[in-house]
C-alpha cells in the first residue's frame, strides 16, 4: 500500500479506534524512558530471555485485565483531547517491568510506541510478545507492519505468512502479505494472494488498491488506473480518508499515464475542504504544472492564504510556483507576505536569494 497501516488488535477495542483514527498524537517522553523503552526492546535489565525466562523485577503472573483496559482508554481518551501522553506511556512501560512475561502488556506498549512512530522499538516489544505466544494473529500482523515501516520487507513477509496460517479465512492477511511480496517483486505470487483476496470478497478495496500497485510496479498502467479505479468505487463512505488517498493514486497513475488534464478532473472531483489538504493541494500544483499552467499552481495557494494568513507554507509555496512561471513580480508580493509572519524562515532565504538572481 500507499501507505502502511497502523497495527490493530494490539489492546481493548476503544484504544484502536482512536489509534487508527489519529495516528501519530503523542506526547514528548524523557530521555530516561526511551532508555527503559530500549533495555525492554532489546533484552536488557527487563528483557525476556527466550519465550518463558523470568527477568527484570516483574513476576511470573499476567498483568490484570483491568490495568491493560484503564491505560489503553487512558492513552485513546489523551489522543482524542490532544494531551500529553507522558504520564500513560510511563505506566504502560511500568506494566511491563511488573509483567515481562505477559504478552497484552507488551502488546499495548507496542501500540504505544507506534503512535510515537518509534516503529524499531515497538517491533521488539511484537517480537517478544510473539515469543511468549505466537498464536496471535493480529499481533503477527502488527509486527509485519512495524517491519514494512524499517524497509525489512522479507521480516515483514515472515509476519504475514504467520498471520495468514493462523487465520486462513481473513482475507485482509493476504492483502498485507502480497504488498510484502511487492516490495519484494514477487509479482506472481503477490497476484495470486490478491485474486484469492477477491475471491473471498469481490467487494474488497484494499485488494483492488494491491492490484493497482502490483501493476503500476511492472508498468502496467492502464491496469493499475482500472484497479484504483475499482478500489474508489467499492470504499464505503464511512471510509472516506481511503477513498481521497485513492483518488490522489488514481491522479498520481494518471500523470505517469501522461494525461494530466484527466488527473485535473479526477483531483477536483473532490470536496471543496479535501481540495485544500496540503497534499492535494501539491498534487494540483504539479498537475497544473504538467498542464504548463504554474501560475494556476501559484494561485491555489494566494487563495488559501486569505483564509489562513498566518500559514507561512501557502505564500511560500506560491512564491515558489510564481517563480517556476517566470513572474518575479508576483513572487516578490507572496516573499513579502511570508517576511511578515517570518523573516528567518529558511525556505524564505533562499526563494530570496532566487528572485534576486538573473
Amino acid at each position: 500500500m500507499s501507505e502502511h497501516p497502523t497495527p490493530r488488535g494490539v489492546s481493548g477495542h476503544k484504544v484502536v479506534v482512536v489509534l487508527i483514527l489519529l495516528g501519530v498524537l503523542a506526547g514528548i517522553v524523557s530521555v530516561s524512558y526511551w532508555a527503559t523503552v530500549a533495555r525492554l526492546s532489546h533484552g536488557g535489565v527487563a528483557g525476556v530471555e527466550g519465550a518463558g525466562g523470568a527477568a527484570g523485577r516483574g513476576d511470573a503472573t499476567g498483568a490484570s485485565a483491568d490495568a491493560l483496559e484503564a491505560i489503553g482508554n487512558q492513552f485513546a481518551d489523551a489522543l482524542e483531547a490532544h494531551r500529553s501522553t507522558e504520564a500513560i506511556a510511563h505506566a504502560a512501560t511500568d506494566l511491563v517491568l511488573e509483567h515481562p512475561n505477559d504478552p497484552a502488556a507488551r502488546n499495548l506498549l507496542a501500540n504505544i510506541l507506534v503512535q510515537r512512530n518509534h516503529w524499531e522499538d515497538a517491533y521488539q516489544q511484537m517480537r517478544i510478545s510473539l515469543e511468549l505466544n505466537p498464536d496471535q494473529p493480529e499481533v503477527q500482523l502488527n509486527a509485519g507492519t512495524a517491519a514494512m515501516h524499517l524497509h525489512k520487507y522479507g521480516l515483514a513477509g515472515k509476519h504475514y505468512s504467520q498471520a495468514v496460517g493462523l487465520d486462513q479465512r481473513n482475507a485482509r492477511y493476504r492483502v498485507h502479505l502480497a504488498h510484502a511480496y511487492i516490495a519484494q517483486k514477487r509479482f506472481d505470487e503477490a497476484r495470486k494472494l490478491l485474486l484469492e483476496a477477491l475471491r473471498a470478497d469481490s467487494t474488497m478495496h484494499e485488494a483492488y488498491q494491491g492490484m493497482s500497485e502490483l501493476y503500476a510496479k511492472q508498468h502496467h498502467l492502464t491496469l493499475a488506473i482500472e484497479q484504483i479505479t475499482k478500489a474508489i468505487e467499492n470504499t464505503p463512505a464511512a471510509q472516506r480518508h481511503r477513498q481521497v488517498d485513492y483518488i490522489r493514486e488514481k491522479a498520481k497513475l494518471l500523470r505517469r499515464n501522461n494525461q494530466p488534464e484527466e488527473a485535473l478532473i479526477t483531483l477536483r472531483s473532490l470536496l471543496a475542504q479535501e481540495r485544500r489538504l496540503p497534499g492535494v493541494m501539491s498534487d494540483l500544483a504539479v498537475t497544473y504544472a504538467m498542464l504548463g499552467k504554474p501560475g494556476q499552481a501559484a494561485e491555489l495557494y494566494e487563495q488559501v492564504m486569505v483564509d489562513d494568513p498566518t500559514d507561512i507554507r501557502w505564500p511560500l509555496e506560491a512564491a515558489r510556483w510564481r517563480l517556476k512561471a517566470g513572474d518575479k513580480p508576483k513572487a516578490r508580493e507572496d516573499l513579502n507576505r511570508a517576511r511578515e509572519i517570518n523573516p528567518a524562515d529558511p525556505k524564505l532565504k533562499e526563494l530570496e536569494t532566487e528572485v534576486a538572481g538573473n
